[in-house]
């Protein structure tokens, strides 16, 4: 399959930023090139990695600390909006904690 991403508005990323490993979060932020092209995520905060995990340790995540990623995204992307808490992602008896983004790239 391929896409011509140059053509998109919107970019989603639900639970995968934090499954990618930190060269592989560059290159995607990286990816994104378009002015105006919005990035809305979310992924699990460093926060709560030592509260329940549904999928427990051997599921790989690479949990990102709120700070850093502000720190990471401002210089190419205006943040629209950002928060960490709980209450994103509840699944069965888990609710983690969350870092939820939109971005505008500039």
């Amino acid at each position: 399959c391929t896409y011509e991403k140059h053509k998109f508005d919107v970019v989603y990323s639900r639970f995968t930023y934090h499954t990618i490993d930190d060269k592989q979060q560059d290159v995607f932020l990286d990816s994104i090139t378009r002015p105006n092209t919005h990035l809305c995520m979310e992924f699990r905060s460093d926060k709560g990695q030592d509260t329940l995990l549904h999928f427990g340790k051997t599921h790989f995540r690479n949990f990102i600390n709120f700070d850093k990623f502000k720190q990471k995204v401002q210089e190419k992307f205006d943040i629209m909006y950002i928060s960490e808490d709980t209450g994103f992602a509840p699944f069965g008896d888990e609710d983690p904690i969350c870092i939820r983004a939109i971005l505008r790239k500039k």
